[in-house]
């Protein structure tokens, strides 16, 4: 009975407990994401035409080939909500688009909350699942994120709706709670399987990285020093697959937190520089930020 009364404390201090440094969590996650999709999907408005339409870059049969059965794509979606309206393939999808990026503006102001981030996750699937072979990691993320903000009350704090319906004020932790438990998970499994890889513990994964065909790198860095002193490579690699490891050790410690972020940070920002993975760097930096910020005032 002790045990049992222990172990219900010591759930409660971890997941329930309401903290002051999560106070501001899920307006910051609400707008951050909401930002997020709407600039990413808007860097794609010049060419989405072109990539979506039936038989655009990628054949439609090859195309179908490689997406789930259960997720329809983008043309199928269009041609069924206004196939009858008799528009053009590009007048429909430029509907899709304006209205994608409006649910990206209802979910960052927090008006209509939840249904915002549930229709702007299906448009989302639809578009990025769609079509697979246009689709990468920091897609899979963007859904994961969006399925959270339909999940958690987002719209308890500094939104429309808490005006409109007179939302009470929710405890934020256990939705913070969970989105810390889930990014550990992402980081160890990753970490995990670099580390099960030989090409990661040689160092030879950071050589082949950094010397893929790239075409939108903002700064051009010469990497041959790594075919000189061979260990920069395996430094890097390392530190990539530690970091990963240990993420929940440097982001829960109150002790190591702000620098387990400084950490966490600076290896995003060398991925978006030296592989031009930009949007997947912002991601995965707001949602640590999102997750293990500390927004206490009082602290500061």
């Amino acid at each position: 009975m002790i045990l049992t009364n222990k172990i219900t404390q010591n759930f409660f201090k971890f997941f329930i407990r309401k903290r002051n440094e999560d106070v501001f969590f899920l307006p910051f996650f609400r707008i951050s994401i909401g930002l997020f999709s709407f600039f990413h999907f808007l860097f794609l408005w010049k060419d989405f035409y072109n990539l979506y339409r039936r038989n655009g870059l990628v054949e439609e049969g090859i195309m179908l080939a490689f997406k789930p059965k259960i997720i329809p794509n983008i043309n199928q979606v269009t041609e069924f909500l206004f196939g009858w309206t008799h528009q053009s393939e590009k007048e429909m999808l430029m509907i899709i688009m304006v209205i994608y990026l409006a649910l990206c503006l209802c979910l960052t102001f927090g008006l209509l909350s939840r249904l915002s981030a549930l229709l702007l996750l299906f448009l989302h699937l639809v578009i990025f699942k769609g079509a697979p072979l246009y689709s990468y990691g920091v897609d899979n993320l963007t859904s994961i994120a969006l399925f959270y903000c339909f999940l958690f009350p987002v719209g308890a704090q500094y939104a429309i709706d808490q005006k409109l319906f007179s939302k009470r004020q929710v405890n934020p932790s256990p939705y913070r709670k969970i989105l810390q438990l889930h990014l550990s998970l992402i980081y160890i499994s990753s970490g995990f399987v670099k580390l099960t890889g030989s090409d990661w513990r040689s160092g030879e994964a950071i050589w082949q990285s950094v010397h893929l065909l790239k075409h939108n790198l903002l700064i051009s860095i010469d990497y041959d020093v790594m075919a000189i002193y061979p260990v920069v490579a395996l430094a890097i690699s390392w530190s990539v697959v530690l970091i990963e490891l240990f993420y929940p050790f440097l982001m829960f410690s109150k002790k190591f937190n702000k620098g387990g972020l400084i950490i966490l940070i600076s290896m995003h920002l060398g991925i978006a520089i030296c592989l031009g993975l930009y949007y997947f760097s912002l991601l995965m930096i707001l949602l640590s930020l999102a997750a293990f910020l500390n927004f206490d005032k009082s602290e500061k």
